[in-house]
Formats: C-alpha cells, sequence, structure tokens
C-alpha cells in the first residue's frame, strides 16, 4: 500500500512538473506571438509619415531620406562631418539628425494639410503595400519646396 502511494506521489508530481514545463512553453508562444506582431505593427507604421493606413482617401508618398538630405540640419552635419568637427554618432550629431527628422515631420504635414493628403507614406513601402487600386503621387520635390520656405528656424 505504501508503495502505490509512493507511486501515485511520483506520478502526481511528474505531471505537475510537465503541466508546468507546458505552461512555460505556451507562455513563451504567446509571449513570442505579441513581440513579432508588435514588431511588425512598428516597422509598418514606421513608414507611414501622416496619416493612417486604416482610413485614407487621398494618399501621397515621399522618399525620406531626400527629405532629409534637403534640411538645413542635415547639411550643417554633413559639414561638419566632413571637417571632423563632430563624432558620426554622438550627441551632436544625434541632436542634428534629430533636428532634421522633427523639420521633415513638420513639413510633410505642413504639406499634407495644406494639400488635402490624408495619408504620406514611405515610397518604397507604398510600392509593396499599396492596396489595389490606390494611386499616391511622389510629392517628395513639394515638400522640399515646404522645407525650404520654413528656412532655418
Amino acid at each position: 500500500m505504501a508503495k502505490k502511494k509512493e507511486e501515485k506521489r511520483k506520478t502526481s508530481s511528474a505531471l505537475s512538473s510537465v503541466f508546468l514545463a507546458l505552461s512555460v512553453v505556451v507562455s513563451l508562444v504567446i509571449v513570442g506571438t505579441i513581440a513579432r506582431s508588435y514588431l511588425a505593427e512598428k516597422r509598418r507604421t514606421a513608414n507611414i509619415y501622416y496619416g493612417s493606413v486604416a482610413d485614407f482617401d487621398q494618399p501621397a508618398c515621399v522618399v525620406h531620406q531626400r527629405l532629409l538630405e534637403a534640411t538645413p540640419e542635415y547639411e550643417e552635419l554633413r559639414a561638419l562631418l566632413e571637417k571632423e568637427e563632430v563624432e558620426r554618432g554622438g550627441p551632436e550629431a544625434a541632436r542634428l539628425l534629430s533636428d532634421a527628422a522633427d523639420r521633415v515631420a513638420d513639413a510633410i504635414r505642413t504639406y499634407a494639410e495644406e494639400n488635402g493628403y490624408d495619408l504620406v507614406a514611405e515610397a518604397a513601402y507604398w510600392e509593396r503595400h499599396a492596396p489595389r487600386g490606390s494611386a499616391a503621387g511622389d510629392v517628395t520635390e513639394d515638400v522640399i519646396e515646404v522645407i525650404r520656405r520654413t528656412g532655418r528656424g
């Protein structure tokens, strides 16, 4: 009888360990799925500069790198890097890039609002992910004009 109780206790303990291990695996799979979903959404929205892909009627696209390069901050950074007066990746470079990105975001928003666009996306992203039948004009040059118009601020 004592032997049966001992076997029953070992079996119960083994089953508890198996259930615990399964719970951990299931939890890890769920966390992994949530993380992948979050990262995919983050990548997707990183290519949307104005508006929402969930609801738009008048889309446009831009080449963000060209917009950055058109800012006074980016030009200043490039000059400082050429003269080796600023460290690539250092705090001053990061500040100038951040200021350039802010200027680009403001210019995109201004242009979109002035011209009735409700979505502005990265051109390469739009080419890959645009809904069928949705055309978006490239307004990069127009947004560069807004950047030049706003000048140094």
